[in-house]
């Protein structure tokens, strides 16, 4: 939680060059079977357009070590929780929004 007790959630999507294209799909799905999702981060993979890269320092094919320094930036960025979105795993229909957005991190 931030200084007010507030949860602050994200969502990390690790991938690679060769899954770029994917990736960009997967947003295109989150975007539309998820309204009012929290902030989408992408780490790895080629510059998608509209979404916010995060940097590494890692080999590409070291999806742990991205993901651990994403993790990393995005705890001194203040969010206290972070989904995991696996780039080839989009949301096929409906989010359930209130579950995800509120119930499961106040978990």
């Amino acid at each position: 939680m931030d200084r007010q007790g507030k949860i602050q959630t994200a969502l990390l999507m690790c991938t690679c060059t060769p899954y770029s294209v994917i990736a960009e799909a997967s947003c295109r799905l989150i975007d539309r079977f998820w309204p009012g999702h929290p902030d989408l981060f992408i780490v790895g993979g080629r510059e998608i357009p509209n979404r916010e890269m995060i940097p590494f320092s890692c080999d590409e094919r070291d999806w742990i070590g991205m993901a651990h320094e994403a993790v990393l930036l995005l705890q001194q960025r203040g969010y206290t929780h972070c989904y995991l979105i696996l780039d080839d795993h989009p949301p096929v229909g409906t989010c359930n929004v209130d579950y995800l957005n509120r119930l499961l991190p106040e978990l």
